[in-house]
C-alpha cells in the first residue's frame, strides 16, 4: 500500500509519503511452540499484522487472545487428563493451577494482566502499553520453550550414554 500527493500545475509532481508492506512478515517462534499451540502462532501473527498497520486497538486484544491459546494449549500438553477443565477455565486459573515452575506463572500472569488492559474499558496498568504486553508474551514463549527443551533432555540425551569405562591397573 502506498500513499502519495499530486501537485497539479504546469508539470505533474508526485511526492511519496509512505510505503507499507501489503503482508507484514509474521514473527517466527521455536518449532516447539508451533507443536504445542499452532493457533497461538496464527493469532499472534494476525495481531502483529494489525499492529504493523497501526491498528493498535485491535492488536492488543489479538495478543491477549494469542496468549490465552498458548497458555491453555501448554497446560493441556502438561495435563492431558484435565483438557476439558483447562479449556473452560479462566486464563488466570490455568496459570495458577496448571503451569509449572516459578518464572513461567509469574511472567505469564503479568502478560495476562496487561492483555486484559487491552480488552477492558479502564486500564489498571496505565504506565504499560502494547510493547510491554509483547515483551511479557515473548518471555512466556521463552519459558515454555525452555521447559519443553528441558523436559525432552532425558529422552534425547539419556544418562546411560555417560557411563565412563575406566581401566584399573
Amino acid at each position: 500500500m502506498y500513499d502519495y500527493e499530486k501537485t497539479v500545475g504546469a508539470v505533474d509532481h508526485y511526492k511519496l509519503r509512505k510505503i507499507l508492506p501489503v503482508t507484514p512478515t509474521p514473527p517466527s517462534f521455536d518449532p516447539a511452540i508451533g507443536e504445542i499451540s499452532p493457533t497461538f502462532a496464527t493469532i499472534f501473527a494476525q495481531a502483529n499484522s494489525a499492529e504493523d498497520h497501526q491498528l493498535d486497538d485491535i492488536a492488543g486484544p489479538g495478543y491477549r487472545k494469542a496468549l490465552e491459546f498458548l497458555i491453555k494449549d501448554y497446560g493441556i500438553s502438561l495435563n492431558a487428563e484435565k483438557e476439558a477443565t483447562i479449556k473452560k477455565s479462566d486464563l488466570m486459573y490455568v496459570i495458577k493451577n496448571f503451569l509449572t515452575g516459578d518464572s513461567l506463572p509469574l511472567v505469564s500472569s503479568r502478560a495476562a494482566w496487561l492483555g486484559n488492559d487491552e480488552t477492558h474499558y479502564e486500564r489498571r496498568w496505565i504506565d504499560k502499553d502494547l510493547t510491554d504486553l509483547k515483551k511479557h508474551i515473548e518471555a512466556t514463549v521463552h519459558f515454555i520453550t525452555m521447559q519443553t527443551l528441558v523436559k525432552g533432555l532425558p529422552v534425547d540425551m539419556p544418562d546411560t550414554k555417560l557411563k565412563v569405562h575406566v581401566e584399573v591397573k
